[in-house]
């Protein structure tokens, strides 16, 4: 069982503890298995664990040790909760045992199985042996099993291959994303940090609560970034440094070194196919070999391409997904030497100084999703050309026949006129020639008093990091 302690407020996830609840109402007749699957920290665990805190329930997890210490640690954690359950020896005794015992109160029982994959590195068999057990007693109701996984594909093998044991046994695979941006700004906004500084958050840490649960228990809720920065990664006990590598290492097994060396160009920068093969010295066929496994087995890179083309194009970029390991390989691994050396300051500096332009590709990401929902568009991402020029927002409505273009800020100045200008001067390279035009701009520290005066006489859309914000929460708000 899981003991429940005082940790931070729970966020968001109510369709997901919706879902839970009427599967959990449906295992009285019927023994129901949903499988969840998500990233690391993502909040797979405390999701399961506010689902259970009022039922009763047994939670395991599955670590990479031997077949025999993981059932006699599974074993002692049954007796715990039944007060009298026997000594197992084997695997289909021990899930035979937990399947056909009603939960004390005669409720359905929750068992919570988490990083359920590892079972095919310590006991493979253990598959065959639950869909042989749960064969036999799914009828007899009172047991809501839950499977938990971060190495997603490995998971979907598991449940939706034929040929694997448990294909067809998961009545739902509930794929758990990160917390929106709308929900971080949220927590930040709780936690006392100022706009900005929820802003720069949310680009280092993206939407995994693990991390602003660490910032509540480490006393850092509403300090500066530098110093938030300096306790994770710049000290000689740093909260972070270590984990992200650690991580990556276990998921990524002997070939570590190249999936890292592929994740680092691309953190630096070099987005581009070729300039990730030229980079990392990569074969452009294993190269491909790789990318895909980093995209679909691991879902850390994310391929784009300019929103007036196929996505099949050669001027496809590709970013990290995941903005915690964007930010690890672009400051952290790359800045290795200083830190061996313990030069923290200036491993620190270099971050600060790099920090606005990180944050500012984070922030036009928001903005894409805020144009997209907001203004009802179906198409919306970046727009580039072959020969460097680069829009931050374009987005298309064919239902309207309009297409808007946007400019995005991320500066400690006013924006000007000429943000605007260049603005136009761009629209007449994208071809998008049969569209009525609307325009956006969008500055961080507001606009200039001209530049204001010249987007309301020409009905140009304009917004602030506020209104960003704003209008960030009231989607995460209205979608729940």
């Amino acid at each position: 069982m899981i003991l429940f302690g005082t940790i931070m407020k729970f966020y968001d996830r109510r369709s997901e503890m919706k879902e839970l609840e009427r599967i959990y109402g449906l295992s009285k007749d019927n023994m129901h298995f949903t499988v969840i699957v998500g990233r690391r920290r993502v909040g797979k665990t405390r999701l399961v664990e506010e689902f259970m805190r009022d039922k009763p329930n047994i939670y395991l997890f599955v670590s990479r040790k031997s077949s025999t210490l993981l059932l006699e640690e599974f074993s002692n954690t049954i007796r715990r909760f039944y007060g009298n359950s026997p000594h197992f020896s084997r695997w289909d005794d021990l899930f035979e045992y937990v399947l056909t015992h009603t939960a004390p109160a005669d409720e359905p029982l929750v068992l919570a199985i988490d990083e359920f994959q590892n079972f095919r590195y310590s006991s493979p068999e253990i598959f065959s042996i639950l869909q042989k057990v749960y064969d036999t007693y799914k009828d007899r109701g009172n047991v809501h099993l839950i499977a938990l996984g971060s190495y997603i594909s490995m998971m979907k093998r598991i449940f939706q291959d034929s040929k694997e044991p448990l294909f067809g046994r998961a009545a739902e695979i509930m794929h758990l994303k990160e917390l929106s941006a709308g929900t971080v700004l949220y927590i930040t906004e709780d936690m006392g940090f100022s706009p900005e500084g929820s802003m720069e958050l949310y680009s280092v840490f993206g939407g995994l609560p693990k991390y602003h649960v660490m910032l509540e228990e480490q006393g850092l809720k509403g300090k500066k970034i530098s110093e938030i920065l300096r306790r994770s990664f710049f000290s000689d006990f740093p909260l972070l440094r270590d984990e992200v590598k650690s991580a990556l290492i276990e998921d990524f097994g002997a070939n570590y070194s190249t999936y890292f060396s592929i994740l680092e160009a691309i953190s630096q920068g070099y987005i581009t196919f070729t300039a990730i093969s030229d980079k990392t010295g990569i074969k452009r066929d294993s190269l491909s070999k790789y990318i895909q496994i980093l995209r679909d087995d691991f879902g850390l890179i994310s391929p784009n391409t300019p929103v007036t083309e196929e996505r099949k194009t050669k001027r496809t970029r590709y970013r990290i997904s995941d903005n915690l390991i964007d930010f690890w390989f672009r400051f952290i691994f790359s800045q290795n030497s200083l830190i061996e050396t313990e030069n923290y300051e200036d491993a620190l500096r270099n971050t600060m100084e790099g920090l606005p332009m990180f944050t500012a590709s984070k922030f036009e990401d928001i903005v894409r999703d805020t144009v997209r929902f907001r203004l009802d568009y179906e198409e919306c991402g970046a727009w580039w050309s072959r020969k460097g020029e680069e829009i931050d927002v374009v987005a298309i409505s064919r239902k309207r026949n309009e297409a808007l273009f946007g400019e995005v800020k991320w500066r400690n100045r006013k924006m000007s006129c000429k943000s605007l200008g260049n603005l136009e001067r761009k629209v007449e390279l994208t071809g998008l020639d049969g569209f009525e035009r609307r325009f956006l701009m969008v500055s961080k520290s507001g606009f200039t008093e001209k530049c204001m005066e010249e987007m309301k006489e020409k009905g140009v859309l304009h917004w602030d990091l506020n209104d960003v914000m704003r209008m960030t929460k009231e989607r995460n708000h209205s979608s729940q």
